[in-house]
């Protein structure tokens, strides 16, 4: 496949990068999240009818073609986090052998957690060092219980700034269960991640 550099592709001028590989709606989530914290971002996919600007309209760039070929070509550096939301087993092999031993600062691939450590199990049979392997983040982020697609996106986004960031972030109750001794009638069952200076 031809590779193809999106156009209208934005330049900015952060020094935190996040590349996301994939470009369906978990992506957009993860992607929503690091414009807030002001993240340089890139999306890479194949798809040409997700990977859009209006999807994505302040991304610096939106890279379509062939992914890992892509990410051979593209300048990652010590200030790049990278998430991969592909959900092909096969591909994230391929995409992990890729990004292993460039300087990313972060690599988390989101999906299903036994899969991807099945994919990982198969890279150190290829014989991929083990050093290399722990590099990759899964599961991605700090942990929620029961999260919906955009509490997967914010804790990725928090344990890339609690990482990365000098952001203060606390992770504080949020209520969910109706009851009589709560504010509003509700419990403290699951936590939200909240970072200083949003409100």
């Amino acid at each position: 496949m031809n590779i193809e550099q999106s156009l209208n592709s934005k330049n900015s001028s952060g020094n935190d990068r996040l590349i996301i590989v994939g470009s369906g709606n978990a992506a957009i989530n993860i992607y929503k999240i690091a414009v807030i914290f002001g993240y340089t971002i890139t999306i890479i996919n194949h798809r040409g009818e997700t990977l859009t600007r209006k999807r994505f309209p302040k991304a610096a760039e939106l890279l379509r073609g062939d992914v890992v070929q892509l990410l051979q070509n593209y300048d990652i550096n010590e200030s790049t986090s990278l998430i991969i939301v592909n959900n092909n087993r096969e591909l994230d092999e391929k995409l992990m052998q890729t990004v292993l031993k460039s300087p990313a600062r972060y690599i988390g691939v989101l999906g299903n957690s036994r899969k991807i450590s099945a994919s990982l199990k198969e890279l150190k049979i290829m014989g991929t060092a083990a050093e290399l392997i722990e590099r990759v983040h899964v599961p991605v982020g700090i942990g929620l219980s029961e999260g919906r697609d955009v509490d997967t996106a914010l804790a990725a986004m928090a344990e890339i700034n609690s990482r990365f960031r000098k952001d203060a972030i606390e992770v504080l109750p949020i209520f969910t269960n109706k009851t009589s001794e709560s504010p509003e009638g509700y419990t403290t069952k699951d936590k939200r991640i909240f970072f200083h200076g949003i409100s």
